[in-house]
């Protein structure tokens, strides 16, 4: 799970490298991508048993020029001889796409009560 890197910060995957003071367009929903990321991170992790990688941030095209909240997931890599067979396993794509869902519909539920 991805979020976009805030400025002066290094992305996660430069290895402590790359900060950079540039703002992007996604920059303003900092807060909102973070907790986007947390709500969609933890109904995956118990939705669709995966490894937890946990939250990372990076400056990916997607994410720096969105505007609004914004997350980019990895769902698993298909060169990895489990995680391969579950990205073929359709039962699984549907418990991750359900999964998907119910952190989009907490992060929307927990907005909303806070307007």
């Amino acid at each position: 799970m991805y979020c976009l890197t805030p400025p002066g910060a290094s992305s996660t995957n430069a290895r402590g490298e790359g900060a950079t003071n540039e703002k992007y367009p996604g920059n303003i929903q900092n807060d909102q991508n973070v907790f986007l990321a947390y709500q969609v991170q933890k109904a995956v992790t118990h939705g669709a048993p995966a490894q937890d990688r946990g939250v990372r941030r990076a400056r990916f095209a997607v994410l720096r020029d969105a505007t609004m909240p914004a997350v980019l997931l990895e769902a698993g890599y298909m060169s990895h001889p489990a995680e391969g067979r579950r990205i073929f396993d359709a039962a699984q794509r549907k418990r991750l796409a359900r999964s998907i869902v119910e952190g989009i519909q907490a992060y929307q539920r927990a907005v909303q009560r806070a307007d």
